[in-house]
């Protein structure tokens, strides 16, 4: 190994949690979610094998009104579920990497395909995201059952084994709807202000932290706002919103703008595009950071680590 590299290979403390290295498979679609959970198992224990000190399944609606149908999620509706995903826990154990779960509500986003539940949001809007997609305004019942449905999908979590539990909040889903003043226009204690729109996400935040915070690390994906950014997500208040949580939090996962900015081919975006939003978080954390950015130079990838803007490389 060349030594300027060498930090790449360095342990990293996540909560009660030690990754082996800084090499992190964040969450990403595999179209295997719960329907195929011997392929799941067999695709994400790859990497593991390969070396990677964490790697993370795709999102999890933790409920029926946010289901993901006809596209592929991994479900943790209930205790088959969890079984399922345990296959994947096994399989990406049994090469020495930590798995992480990513929990997900998508709100008015949500495809509701096979629940036909009517989509919940902060306000009732229709997604950009979706055709036909308007949902009605959460009460505080509905917020208060969502965070309940979160607690007891992190539970599920927990029991076969995960050792990283998300509340993922990116994207243009749930939590970033409410974050955004475009989305919220809610004039109770959920809206107006930083602070009450990000209430339902650091209230969840705690409830999950309660339930496995001692036995799990605690992590959020958060958007941060960049070149193809989400209507009403700024820098300056993603960084307060930081502040806010960082207590509550042990691995932020950045991304950047919307999915395909976050997920952007290198025909596309250069390596390392997405540093001049994702180290500005380091201002409001010493938390460990992941962060994506189509890395494939192990040099750049070690001199933005060595910097301390982010401890792991996302990918």
């Amino acid at each position: 190994m060349d030594p300027r590299h060498a930090i790449l290979f360095e342990p990293v403390t996540i909560g009660p949690k030690t990754l082996r290295n800084r090499f992190y498979q964040v969450p990403h679609a595999s179209g295997f979610g719960t329907v195929k959970p011997r392929t799941q198992a067999a695709f994400r224990a790859i990497k593991a094998e390969g070396g990677w000190g964490g790697v993370c399944v795709e999102y999890a609606p933790v409920s029926r009104d946010c289901d993901e149908v006809p596209a592929v999620a991994a479900n943790v509706w209930d205790d088959a579920d969890a079984r399922a995903l345990a296959l994947t826990v096994e399989a990406v154990h049994s090469h020495g990497a930590l798995v992480g779960l990513e929990l997900y509500h998508g709100g008015a986003s949500s495809l509701n395909g096979e629940s036909r539940s009517v989509r919940v949001a902060p306000t009732q809007l229709a997604s950009e995201m979706r055709f036909a997609s308007l949902a009605k305004e959460m009460t505080t019942a509905d917020i208060a059952q969502v965070q309940k449905d979160w607690v007891e999908a992190a539970k599920r979590g927990r029991d076969v084994g995960f050792d990283i539990i998300y509340v993922y909040g990116a994207h243009g889903y749930l939590f970033t709807q409410f974050m955004s003043p475009v989305t919220n226009r809610r004039t109770d204690g959920y809206g107006g202000s930083v602070a009450n729109r990000a209430r339902i996400w650091l209230e969840t935040l705690e409830a999950v932290r309660a339930e496995v915070g001692g036995e799990c690390a605690v992590a959020t994906r958060i958007c941060v706002h960049g070149r193809d950014g989400l209507p009403g997500i700024e820098l300056d208040e993603t960084l307060e919103v930081v502040r806010m949580a960082d207590d509550l939090v042990d691995l932020w996962d950045l991304t950047v703008g919307s999915w395909p900015e976050d997920s952007g081919t290198s025909r596309y975006y250069p390596e390392g595009h997405q540093r001049p939003w994702t180290h500005r978080i380091r201002e409001a954390t010493q938390k460990p950071i992941v962060a994506v950015g189509r890395y494939s130079s192990p040099d750049l990838m070690a001199e933005v680590v060595k910097s301390g803007a982010v401890d792991m490389i996302g990918a």
